[in-house]
């Protein structure tokens, strides 16, 4: 055993005390060393949020709605009502413990219950209405043309007309009469004199989009290509410049986009850049870094960057989702997804790869009935198993949680845990070789 003390000579009796506290020392060490490792090979994660200070930045969870989409006030549950809360978290754990710590004036339920399910927190959105094809598509059925103008589906009145505004016949997409309906009913084209809007060109080697009877120039090819196929453009020389006046407005990226620029990584949404703040959430997310553009600094001038995009972020506007079970499409669009109702359609929109989801997952929930803690007449608590969430893509659990009376919480939290098993220590093991690789050779884009 070291001793940094074998020069100094003890008595038989302070020796012998000497070495029990050595001992007793080398063994706290011990036990402290293996408490530790406990902690990081099987770590819990603690999530809550008070409703006494609900501006307060140590809240980490995200209280959302009640079942009838209002917004919560004050820890209030109304009986039969189901509020909606949701928490962030990287990696499978094994369980969830649910604590609610009720107001001293509170009613006591005596039938509170709290349901769960895991995937993106933007797939699990409200449904909205379905979108049609997007803005500038050239269309065909039945040997009839058409475009979409301000999302508005014009029709030109005879084959003509796109003809003579120099449009080429594999310019348009074959579509069924179904793919018509899902954007609304313009007026028909019945001239050729002018452009709609929507209209794309190229002239110059610059692509422009006509905007209010104005040319509105793309920041870049990349821009261009983010949002359209090149076969789309009508090819006109720079004489067409002169009868067109263009818009000092500059058009971007489609939202949704991934672009990299000073090794920073954004996503495009809204007119702003949201930055990316690691490797870990950029996977965590379902990105491919394939799909990440390298720009210059003149492509991102034209933006105003955002607040931080994290785990705990929901996929912005623009994000396309597509299920495993049987290849539907969906954008996320203003809080809610939106079907894009047949490949061709959600083609008109996809430039890159979809962010793939499992629909099956948003049915899958597990579920526990609060009980009172023996300690704390004000706390319920419930212990949710969370193996079956195990192979499920996305890291938000969502919660709901209902009353059969009208309780008051001052605060709730979350415990997420891990089960001290051999398939938990290999997770463990293998995310600590993948954080190893992702920040010493990470894969990103040339």
């Amino acid at each position: 055993m070291f001793d940094l003390t074998e020069e100094i000579q003890l008595e038989p009796e302070d020796r012998r005390l000497y070495r029990k506290l050595q001992v007793s020392l080398y063994l706290f060490a011990f036990i402290l060393a293996l408490y530790l490792s406990y902690l990081i090979i099987f770590p819990h994660k603690y999530f809550s949020f008070s409703f006494l200070n609900p501006a307060s930045s140590q809240n980490n969870i995200s209280i959302t709605h009640f079942t009838d989409e209002a917004a919560p006030q004050n820890g209030k549950i109304t009986g039969g009502n189901e509020l909606y809360f949701d928490t962030d978290i990287s990696g499978d754990f094994s369980k969830a413990l649910i604590t609610l710590n009720l107001n001293g004036a509170s009613e006591k339920p005596s039938a509170a219950s709290i349901a769960v399910r895991r995937s993106y927190q933007a797939f699990m959105y409200n449904l909205g209405d379905p979108i049609g094809w997007r803005n500038g598509s050239l269309l065909k059925y039945n040997g009839t043309y058409y475009i979409i103008s301000d999302s508005d589906l014009r029709k030109f009145s005879t084959a003509n007309i796109p003809v003579t505004l120099g449009y080429s016949e594999k310019s348009f997409r074959e579509v069924s009469a179904e793919e018509l309906t899902y954007n609304p009913l313009g007026a028909d084209i019945a001239a050729a004199d002018s452009y709609p809007n929507g209209a794309l060109f190229r002239i110059a080697d610059n692509y422009y989009i006509m905007n209010g009877q104005r040319l509105e120039k793309f920041v870049s090819d990349q821009a261009y290509l983010s949002k359209y196929d090149p076969s789309a453009a009508l090819m006109k020389d720079t004489s067409f410049l002169n009868d067109h006046p263009i818009s000092d407005d500059l058009v971007g990226f489609s939202d949704g986009t991934l672009i990299a620029n000073g090794g920073s990584v954004f996503i495009v949404s809204n007119g702003k850049l949201l930055p990316v703040d690691n490797v870990q959430t950029f996977a965590g997310k379902g990105y491919n870094w394939n799909d990440v553009l390298n720009v210059g600094e003149d492509e991102i001038a034209i933006y105003q960057k955002d607040k931080l995009f994290n785990i705990k972020s929901p996929h912005p506007n623009g994000t396309i989702f597509k299920t495993s079970e049987d290849s539907k499409y969906y954008i996320v669009e203003n809080g809610k997804k939106h079907l894009l109702p047949s490949e061709g359609i959600a083609a008109s929109w996809l430039k890159k790869e979809p962010i793939m989801v499992s629909e099956k997952a948003l049915e899958i929930y597990a579920r526990c009935t609060f009980k009172k803690n023996l300690w704390n007449t004000s706390n319920y608590s419930c212990e949710i198993p969370l193996d079956k969430f195990s192979d499920l893509i996305g890291f938000n659990y969502e919660f709901s949680l209902a009353s059969d009376t009208d309780i008051r919480m001052d605060s709730l939290s979350v415990d997420y845990k891990k089960n001290v098993n051999k398939k938990n220590f290999k997770s463990f093991a293998i995310g600590l070789y993948n954080s190893i690789l992702g920040t010493y050779a990470p894969t990103q884009p040339n």
